[in-house]
């Protein structure tokens, strides 16, 4: 008998007692279930746009909150794309520990959006990375501009 049959006996008569479900449930072990930690080396961030009046210039930045220099070679664990298409240029090899705000530029058709991928150190599971990303979107502001002295 199913437990739901089981369940509409024991309301349908009072009287009677249902029959006890045969299935065992093991109880669930929140830490087996549990995704890894992830705590990155470093945060990477689309830091401002120059637009321009068919392109627009796209810096990056990225904070190194590691005590060691993050270090990516360009290619699947650090790539560049623009609208989906892998262009690889100009991103940085290296995040020196600290924060810069413009660490790349990358130059794209006026609208375009443009995404930087690096694979990091996991902080809290060593050996391992995790990916970052950041992409230039609506929220990203424009640069500053400088004013000649």
């Amino acid at each position: 008998m199913s437990l739901a049959a089981a369940a509409l006996l024991a309301l349908a008569a009072p009287g009677l007692a249902a029959a006890a479900p045969t299935d065992v449930v093991a109880p669930i072990d929140p830490s087996a279930s549990a995704p890894p930690p992830v705590s990155p080396a470093a945060t990477v961030s689309a830091s401002c746009i120059v637009f321009g009046s068919t392109t627009d210039t796209v810096w990056f930045g990225y904070a190194n909150n590691s005590t060691e220099r993050v270090t990516a070679a360009v290619g699947s664990a650090n790539s560049v794309a623009i609208t989906g298409a892998s262009v690889n240029q100009n991103q940085i090899e290296q995040l020196l520990v600290g924060t810069v705000e413009r660490a790349f530029a990358v130059t794209v058709p006026k609208g375009a959006v443009v995404t930087w991928n690096i694979d990091v150190p996991n902080l809290a599971q060593p050996g391992f990375t995790t990916r970052v990303s950041a992409a230039n979107g609506t929220a990203t502001p424009a640069c500053p501009t400088r004013t000649p002295a």
